[in-house]
Order: C-alpha cells, then sequence, then structure tokens
C-alpha cells in the first residue's frame, strides 16, 4: 500500500518535508550537489524523501552555503524573481514584492527605517540587559 504524501499547502506538513530533505543535503554531499545543480532534482528530492505532494507549478531552488550572510553583509547574495504581471511598475513598492529575497530590505530602506538586522541586535541587546532587582 502507498503512503499518503503530505499536502503542499499544509506549512506543518511543508516543514517536516524541508527538515526531511536539508537532513539529507547536510549529510550527502552528492544529494546537496545535485539540488543546487538542478531545480528538478530538487523538487523531486521533495516528493520522493520529504514524501510531499508538490504541485506542478511550484519551483524548488537550493541556494549555496554562505548565500544569506552574503546578502546580509555586503548584498551580494543571490536573486529570486518572481515575474510579475504586465503592466506592473518593478520599482512600485507593488513591483518590488516580486524581487522575493531583498523587497523587505528594500521597503524598510526606502521609508528611512533602519536595517532589520540592526534591529534584530538592538532588541537582542535589549532582552539580554540584566533586570534590576528593585532593591536601593
Amino acid at each position: 500500500m502507498a503512503t499518503k504524501l503530505k499536502q503542499w499547502t499544509n506549512l506543518d506538513d511543508k516543514k517536516a518535508a524541508y527538515v526531511a530533505v536539508v537532513t539529507r543535503v547536510l549529510a550527502d554531499d552528492q544529494f546537496r550537489r545535485n539540488c543546487l545543480a538542478s531545480d528538478e532534482f530538487a523538487r523531486q528530492a521533495f516528493v520522493e524523501v520529504g514524501g510531499i505532494d508538490v504541485p506542478g507549478d511550484v519551483k524548488i531552488s537550493f541556494l549555496p552555503e554562505g548565500d544569506l550572510v552574503n546578502a546580509q553583509v555586503n548584498n551580494s547574495g543571490s536573486a529570486v524573481i518572481e515575474v510579475p504581471p504586465a503592466g506592473t511598475d518593478p520599482g512600485s513598492d507593488a513591483g518590488l514584492r516580486f524581487f522575493r529575497c531583498s523587497y523587505a530590505h528594500w521597503l524598510t530602506m526606502r521609508h528611512g527605517s533602519e536595517r532589520p538586522r540592526r534591529r534584530a541586535k538592538k532588541a537582542k541587546a535589549t532582552r539580554e540587559k540584566p533586570k534590576s532587582s528593585g532593591a536601593t
């Protein structure tokens, strides 16, 4: 009897599939190279290793280790871009939403906010401050 595949639209199922696939990626150098080299291989890995039904219109791409750090440190990380509908102004807030990896960074910079990474560091520093005992 065939095992029922997890559902892509269920976030818990998707997380379980991600964990299974990335566990294999971290343990198997050839599997990792194949996932990096081929989006189709990566997609099939989610079906076979992750046990999830990946819809035909879903694309799965792996980026090389260090890509996120590069993006955070010097903006040299990879780009993932969804093709927007015809007539979209690519420079507008609505158009920038289709630049999937960096939109949040651009939006916060456009509106004069601090970089998200700095806000995270400040929040962490605030959490780590010792609390006053209240004694005088």
